[in-house]
């Protein structure tokens, strides 16, 4: 069965495009039928090389209609014909170059109002949802946002995307330009609610039931902040725990798990152990790039000598470029080898270090931290990941690795370091670290 095409470029106008649907049909011993002309030979060269220009040039006049499209439509867009379609409030009357943006009467005196209450903070986005939805308008939030931001309404827009900066549209303003532009300030300075220091665990907290990540929200007038799981199919939805509930049960809990003395020595031990074969792995890569110096310079001088033998330009030339090549090689060994070689086994050092020292005192670092803390103990102990459960108030923790290592072999009784075993703590310290 052959395959009828009117033209090659009703089926591709991309040269990409056109060789892999040439290929499938070779894969099903498939024949490309052309209806003025015949068959379209591709496995011949002529064939190829013809089939292949008509694509290209095809390829190059939808390019240079998408650039003549997009010339006109700038070239109006910066006149103030606005060529889009208009937000709430407004509408295109007229067809083509007819076509004009008027205001939508009804809805637009109701935007007008909120506009001018939103931007006195009389009221908020929610509030501006409701009072659409009693006109009859049906919105969201995250449109209402879009709506409050949108300089359109001030008789003015911009497309980034273009190039075009702020232009002058031809279209009725709604509002004065200074009240979104006071809008656009007040919505840059506010703090995001995840950078806010009443949710230092918002990352990292997940509902009991639905294991969904957990929102985060303050009462009105921002005086009480709460975590809540907002999915409709949840048993535990509008039931509120506030992050002080939370961080009471989490120092507790923290509490529980500080590292004894023996457990800090063995640790201390796998330390020394560590950065033993951390230096011993330095050593060794030193060693292999000072051997692949030598070796390049011993490859170097039999380069010289060859260089100097040969008559023939050529070759000449050809031990030349292998001179500079080498030459690049000796500098590139050089440089790695004048890197400090300790800057690794120092790095890890501190970070082992600041393990130990997290693990001393949990609690008091997480009551005292600031958010990149308490993050940096919950990573370290709990997986970063903490449930809570409001119905008995309790929480629900999945010990880390090296947590799980402390509080089942952190035990007064016998030689701690043999009970323990070097091995386990060496993964969990390079897990951890």
């Amino acid at each position: 069965m052959d395959i009828v095409v009117f033209q090659p470029d009703r089926i591709a106008r991309d040269i990409t495009v056109w060789l892999d649907f040439v290929a499938i049909c070779e894969d099903y011993n498939r024949t490309i039928h052309e209806v003025s002309v015949g068959e379209i030979n591709t496995k011949t060269a002529v064939g190829q090389m013809t089939s292949k220009m008509r694509i290209v040039f095809a390829e190059f006049e939808k390019n240079m209609f998408k650039e003549r499209s997009r010339a006109g439509a700038l070239r109006n867009m910066r006149e103030g014909r606005y060529i889009f379609r208009p937000p709430l409030g407004y509408k295109t009357i007229g067809t083509k170059k007819t076509s004009r943006i008027v205001k939508d009467e009804a809805v637009s005196k109701i935007l007008k109002d909120i506009l001018l209450d939103y931007c006195d903070e009389k009221i908020t986005v929610p509030d501006a949802v409701m009072i659409m939805k009693k006109h009859g308008v049906k919105t969201s939030k995250t449109a209402m946002h879009r709506i409050v931001n949108n300089i359109f309404y001030a008789g003015y827009y911009e497309y980034p995307e273009w190039g075009l900066g702020l232009t002058k549209g031809n279209h009725e303003a709604l509002v004065p330009l200074s009240v979104i532009q006071k809008i656009k300030e007040r919505n840059t300075v506010r703090t995001p609610i995840s950078k806010i220091e009443d949710f230092p665990l918002k990352s990292v907290m997940f509902c009991i039931d639905c294991k969904r990540q957990i929102r985060t929200s303050k009462f009105k007038k921002g005086k009480f902040a709460y975590h809540y799981c907002k999915n409709d199919a949840c048993s535990m939805k509008h039931k509120y725990i506030s992050p002080e509930v939370l961080d009471e049960a989490i120092i507790a809990n923290l509490k529980t798990i500080r590292i004894g003395k023996n457990f800090k020595q063995v640790i201390l031990h796998t330390l020394k152990i560590m950065l033993d074969d951390k230096t011993k792995i330095q050593e060794e890569k030193q060693e292999v790039i000072k051997q692949g110096i030598k070796n390049n310079e011993n490859r170097l001088r039999l380069t010289l000598m060859k260089i100097d033998k040969v008559d023939q330009p050529e070759l000449v030339e050809k031990y030349q470029i292998e001179y500079n090549e080498i030459k690049k090689n000796i500098k590139g060994l050089e440089q790695e080898l004048s890197l400090t070689p300790l800057v690794t086994v120092e790095s890890f050092k501190k970070q082992v270090e600041t393990l130990v020292e997290m693990l001393e005192n949990p609690d008091t670092i997480y009551k005292n931290g600031d958010i990149k803390g308490k993050l940096s103990i919950v990573k370290l102990a709990y997986n970063n990941q903490i449930s809570y459960d409001p119905n008995i108030k309790r929480l629900n923790l999945i010990y880390s690795p090296l947590i799980q290592e402390i509080t089942s072999k952190n035990t007064p009784k016998g030689n701690l370091e043999a009970s323990t075993g070097v091995e386990p703590i060496y993964k969990v310290l390079q897990t951890s670290a």
